[in-house]
């Protein structure tokens, strides 16, 4: 709902499939005359699917059918949306891979020190400050019982999940059955060992998540990109 502010974290929110250049304007419009509604506040899937069928006019049916898929696979709402990515995440940066096997636990650590060293200064260019925000997007986060604080979070969180997965991809994505079934063994446990008791099972087998697949796609549609540029 903060459009401009979205808009300038495109990329790392993986939303750029929306061709550049082109006005959100209409978007902002078409929530602000919801508003007032009672299904704005009461059964918003009519508000969604209005949406969604002006989306599709402005930019093509791949274009929705890939923010439909962001939808499901990449937003952050809450609950058990990436969760499993979230526990791999603190697996990585806790202290459970000096038991590893040299080959996987090579590459744990350097993931873990690719973590640590882009994701704090990442988290601070994605903080949305107050002032970015405005009065008529400020209203329209109210209505859904959101504000600035909330935003910056979720869009804070969606970010490091995203490059969590890039780092993934790179450092990972060679590592055999066998080195990812050690891994899960001992990410089990140090699940079982994080406070507040979360649930082993929720940690998943690693590189099973949606979001990896769709950075596996943009990867691919950018060395297609760069390929048709050069030749």
């Amino acid at each position: 709902m903060a459009l401009n502010t979205v808009r300038q974290r495109a990329t790392d929110l993986w939303l750029d499939f929306i061709p550049e250049g082109e006005s959100l304007n209409w978007l902002s419009k078409g929530l602000t005359e919801w508003l007032p509604l009672p299904e704005f506040y009461d059964d918003y899937s009519v508000v969604h699917y209005d949406l969604l069928r002006q989306f599709e006019k402005f930019y093509g049916l791949n274009a929705a059918i890939e923010l439909m898929n962001w939808c499901d696979n990449i937003l952050i709402k809450g609950g058990p949306d990436r969760v499993s990515e979230q526990l791999w995440w603190q697996v990585i940066m806790g202290d459970v891979l000096a038991g590893l096997e040299p080959g996987i636990g090579s590459k744990a650590v350097k993931l873990k020190t690719e973590l640590f060293s882009n994701c704090d200064s990442r988290k601070k260019q994605m903080r949305v400050k107050n002032d970015e925000i405005t009065d008529a997007e400020k209203n329209l986060l109210s209505a859904h019982w959101s504000d600035v604080e909330s935003l910056d979070s979720g869009i804070s969180l969606i970010a490091t999940s995203n490059q969590f997965v890039l780092a993934w991809q790179q450092i990972m994505g060679d590592a055999s059955i066998e080195q990812l079934r050690e891994l899960y063994s001992v990410g089990k446990e140090a699940v079982k060992q994080m406070p507040g008791g979360a649930d082993p099972m929720m940690l998943g087998f690693p590189g099973t998540w949606p979001s990896l697949l769709i950075a596996k796609q943009r990867s691919n549609k950018k060395a297609k990109k760069m390929s048709i540029h050069q030749s």
